[in-house]
């Protein structure tokens, strides 16, 4: 697997977004579209940060009912720590629940081996259309490395999955090898012993 390019780090991130919130949103965005781990892992993060400039918001609209605070501190606060607050509350929400629904996704092609796109559908309570999107997605994010969508046959193809099983088959029989599930995304995959890797469909760390 390639290695990742060097991320901006969650912490700096936090730190823009409550020093000045229009660069936080713009980092966390290039976060998201970069990391595979990000939405699968972070929401938590996210959403703390949310709570710490709803909490600072709220500190300036009491500031006005003090001797020191005034109605331009009032729209500061509210500007500054209430409004982006909000918003990374409901991103992060939004982050959670995908999260979790490409978990699901992760465990029933990957893990499972489900190809169809209506028996996925069915197996994870949505649409066929939503389904389709949703895994589009995902192979654009990187979750699915050499996959397409088959329009003919309404599969998900994994092209070299049979290849890298046959190739996983043969070391085996030389090398103990063991099946990890990643932390990160539910992915299970074999691992040698003491060998270290990353999860090739979200990158967290695979080790025994």
């Amino acid at each position: 697997m390639d290695v990742e390019k060097k991320q901006i780090s969650w912490g700096w991130i936090v730190f823009w977004c409550i020093a000045f919130w229009p660069v936080g949103i713009y980092l966390l965005v290039r976060r998201m579209n970069s990391d595979r781990t990000a939405t699968l892992k972070n929401s938590g993060t996210v959403r703390t940060t949310s709570l710490v400039l709803m909490i600072l918001g709220v500190f300036s609209v009491f500031s006005v009912f003090s001797s020191y605070g005034t109605i331009g501190t009032f729209f500061y606060g509210m500007l500054l720590f209430a409004l982006p607050g909000i918003l990374l509350y409901i991103k992060s929400q939004s982050m959670k629940e995908e999260g979790r629904k490409f978990q699901t996704y992760i465990a029933i092609v990957i893990n499972q081996g489900e190809k169809s796109i209506e028996k996925i559908s069915s197996a994870v309570g949505v649409t066929i259309q939503e389904t389709r999107e949703d895994l589009e997605k995902m192979i654009d994010r990187g979750y699915f490395p050499n996959t397409y969508i088959d329009a003919a046959t309404s599969e998900i193809i994994l092209p070299d999955r049979k290849e890298r099983d046959m190739a996983a088959y043969e070391e085996e029989k030389q090398k103990n090898y063991r099946v990890i599930t990643c932390q990160g995304c539910g992915a299970q995959e074999k691992i040698a012993e003491g060998q270290t890797k990353q999860c090739e469909y979200c990158g967290s760390l695979l080790q025994q």
